[in-house]
């Protein structure tokens, strides 16, 4: 396991949780054996109090281009916080509604693991013992899911701007022939020179509704 040597004395999970929830972690003994003491409890990451901060991001989510979901919701938790948190320490469970692929409807448990020196306690995003069972909306808003890095689309013809946008996006592995298949549109602004997608989170299990522009290169 991997020893924590912080020296700070508490942990504020500052503009994730309320300024005055604070965590301790246990400090090493002199001889750099690591004592039980107090512990980072899991429930901090309750949906409602990071909901505004966590994001599911391409980046994260798409691992060798399939989707992990563990992955994103963990990283995306990491990016949160001012502090490591050690994942090898808790248990995660991620379930969705569907068996095809969706952000919309997923279950999350985090549990400490027996033996856990690090974290101690566990939180559920959903309830499935619910009737009906009880899922929470982790579909992101465009821009948050792809980095800005990655928002120039550069092709030969005007007419494969579409599939580039598909592409960028992740789309084959999201289990999609297109962007309609995502519930996507998009649109060409000469003017510009910008392509814009549109999400309509009516129609869209992968993000709410919301744009993001590209920048085109046609050469």
């Amino acid at each position: 396991m991997k020893k924590f040597l912080v020296l700070l004395t508490s942990i504020s999970l500052a503009t994730v949780v309320s300024t005055n929830v604070m965590a301790c972690l246990p400090p090493p003994k002199d001889n750099g054996n690591d004592i039980i003491g107090d512990k980072l409890d899991l429930s901090l990451f309750a949906f409602d109090k990071i909901s505004s901060k966590f994001h599911l991001q391409k980046n994260n989510v798409l691992v060798n281009n399939q989707v992990d979901l563990k992955s994103g919701i963990t990283k995306g938790i990491q990016s949160i916080v001012s502090i490591y948190l050690p994942w090898d320490e808790v248990e995660v469970t991620v379930a969705t509604n569907k068996s095809e692929i969706t952000f919309k409807q997923v279950y999350v448990k985090m549990e400490a693991k027996d033996g856990a020196k690090s974290v101690k306690g566990s939180v559920m995003w959903g309830n499935l013992q619910a009737t009906p069972p009880e899922y929470k909306d982790l579909r992101p808003n465009l821009e948050d899911w792809l980095p800005k890095g990655e928002r120039t689309l550069k092709v030969d013809d005007q007419s494969k701007l579409e599939a580039a946008a598909f592409a960028a996006l992740g789309g084959v592995a999201l289990g999609e022939n297109d962007l309609a298949g995502l519930g996507l549109s998009g649109s060409y602004d000469p003017g510009s020179n910008s392509y814009t997608v549109s999400a309509d989170g009516l129609k869209s299990k992968f993000f709410r509704t919301s744009d993001l522009v590209f920048t085109v290169d046609i050469n």
